[in-house]
C-alpha cells in the first residue's frame, strides 16, 4: 500500500505543472504516507511486545516444568532365606536406614518429592511409612510415598539374589516404571547434607547422549582385573547414587538398556562379585559417552576419608587423606555409609551423624541448629587421641561435612525472616 501511494504521487508530480493546488496535493500525499507508516510501526511494536510477553511466559512455563516433583527411587527387599534372627535384623536395619534417608530429604528441601519404594513385600513398605508417620512427617501433597513391586525381565530372574536380594533391580528401573521419564536412585544407607534439588539440577547438565549420572569414588576397582571400570585407574563407579534418564535407557541402541545388561551379564557372570555395580562399570568402562560423571561430593563414601580395604595395593590411600577434592572446596552433599558403616564402629563420624538424624525430632529440636550440633559431634571425635575415627584425622573434616548443610540452613533462615 505504501509503495502504491509513493508511485501515485511521483506520477502526479511528473505529469502536471506544479501549482498551489498541486503542492497541496503533494503535501497531503506525504502526510498520508506518514500516517500509514506510523500505524504500521505501532502494529510492529505491538507484535514485538506480544512476542516478548509470550517468550517470558514460555520461560516461566519452562521454569515451572524444571521444578516439577523430584522422583526418588529406593529398593528395600525382604530377605526370605537364612537364619530367622539375621533376617529380622537385616530387615529392621533396611527400614530404619530408608526412613532416616527420607527424613533428611524431607527436612532439607522445599521442592515437591515423589518417593517410589520398590519392594518384594508390601509389609516392608508399610513399616517404612509407619516410621515416617511416627516421626510426624507430613506425607501427602508435597512429599508423596508410594509402593511398587520389584520384577525382573524374562530370562534374568537369576540376578535377583546376586550380592544382596534385589540389589540388581536398579538396572531395570526403566522397565518397572514405564511412565516415568527420569529420577534419582538412592541406596538406603545414605544421609543427605544438602538440598536434593541441587542433585536434581545435574540432569540439566546431561548432553544428548548421556543416560545416567554416577560418581567415580569406588576404590574396590584398584584390585579388579577381570572387568572394565569407569574412572581414573583404580577408581570405579559406585552404584549407590544414580541419576537415571529412564526414557533414554528405554531407547538405548542394542535392545534398550536391558539388552546391554543381558550382554554384560552373559559375558562376565562368572566374575561379578558386586553384581549391578560391576555391570554398570563394565558398560560405562567400554562406552563412557553414555555417562555423566557426578562430583564425588554427591557420593561421599567411607573410603573417601580413611584408608580403604585395599590400602596395601592402593598408593592413593593413607590416614588423614581426603580422596574427594571437590568436598574440600564445596563441602559434602551426601554421606554414603557403605560397608554397614551406620551400624558398626567402622567409621564413627558416619555412624554418629546417622544416629543424630535418626533421633532428630522437629517438635523438640530446631532444624536450624542441626549444623551446629553435628559440628560439635564431629569435633568431639576429632579431639580424641585414639584411632576410633580415622576420618577424624583428615584436616578440616568438620568444615567439609557441614559446609553444604550450613548453606541450606542459612537460605532457610533468610527465607523464614523474609516471610515474617
Amino acid at each position: 500500500m505504501i509503495r502504491r501511494l509513493k508511485t501515485d504521487i511521483i506520477f502526479h508530480l511528473r505529469k502536471r505543472p506544479v501549482t498551489f493546488a498541486g503542492s497541496c496535493c503533494c503535501l497531503c500525499g506525504v502526510l498520508i504516507i506518514l500516517i500509514v507508516l506510523y500505524q504500521e510501526s505501532r502494529e510492529v511494536h505491538k507484535k514485538v511486545v506480544s512476542d516478548a510477553i509470550l517468550m517470558k511466559s514460555d520461560q516461566k512455563t519452562r521454569i515451572v516444568k524444571d521444578k516439577e516433583a523430584i522422583n526418588i527411587f529406593i529398593i528395600v527387599c525382604k530377605q526370605k532365606q537364612g537364619d530367622q534372627l539375621s533376617v529380622a535384623e537385616e530387615s529392621a536395619r533396611q527400614v530404619i536406614q530408608a526412613a532416616t534417608l527420607l527424613k533428611t530429604i524431607y527436612f532439607l528441601t522445599d521442592s515437591d518429592v515423589n518417593v517410589i519404594i520398590l519392594n518384594n513385600d508390601v509389609e516392608v513398605f508399610s513399616r517404612i511409612r509407619g516410621q515416617l508417620e511416627e516421626w510426624e512427617m507430613s506425607i501427602g501433597q508435597h512429599f508423596r510415598v508410594s509402593s511398587r513391586k520389584v520384577f525382573y525381565p524374562p530370562g534374568l530372574r537369576e540376578m535377583q539374589n546376586m550380592f544382596r536380594v534385589c540389589a540388581t533391580a536398579r538396572l531395570f528401573m526403566h522397565e518397572m516404571l514405564p511412565n516415568i521419564d527420569s529420577g534419582i536412585f538412592l541406596d538406603t544407607d545414605i544421609i543427605l547434607m544438602d538440598d536434593i534439588q541441587n542433585l536434581q539440577d545435574h540432569f540439566q547438565k546431561f548432553n544428548p547422549a548421556q543416560i545416567m549420572g554416577m560418581a567415580a569414588v569406588e576404590p574396590h576397582y584398584s584390585n579388579v582385573q577381570h572387568v572394565e571400570h569407569y574412572g581414573p585407574p583404580g577408581v570405579g563407579l559406585n552404584a549407590g547414587v544414580i541419576l537415571m534418564n529412564l526414557t533414554r535407557m528405554r531407547l538405548m541402541s542394542g535392545g534398550g538398556f536391558t539388552g546391554t545388561v543381558r550382554y554384560i551379564f552373559a559375558k562376565h557372570q562368572s566374575y561379578l562379585p558386586l553384581a549391578d555395580q560391576d555391570i554398570l562399570n563394565a558398560i560405562y568402562g567400554s562406552s563412557p559417552w553414555y555417562l555423566y560423571e557426578l562430583p564425588c561430593s554427591w557420593n561421599y563414601i567411607v573410603w573417601q576419608c580413611r584408608e580403604d580395604l585395599y590400602s596395601e595395593s592402593n598408593p592413593r590411600s593413607w590416614i588423614g587423606k581426603n580422596q574427594c577434592p571437590d568436598s574440600a572446596l564445596n563441602g559434602v552433599s551426601l554421606l554414603h555409609g557403605v560397608s554397614v558403616a551406620f551400624f558398626t564402629n567402622l567409621e564413627l563420624i558416619f555412624r554418629t551423624i546417622f544416629e543424630y538424624w535418626t533421633k532428630f525430632q522437629m517438635r523438640h529440636q530446631s532444624l536450624l541448629d542441626s549444623s551446629r550440633d553435628i559440628r560439635l559431634l564431629i569435633r568431639s571425635l576429632v579431639d580424641r587421641e585414639d584411632d576410633a575415627s580415622l576420618c577424624a584425622k583428615v584436616p578440616g573434616i568438620e568444615d567439609m561435612i557441614v559446609k553444604r548443610l550450613e548453606k541450606v540452613l542459612e537460605h532457610r533462615r533468610k527465607s523464614e525472616n523474609y516471610s515474617k
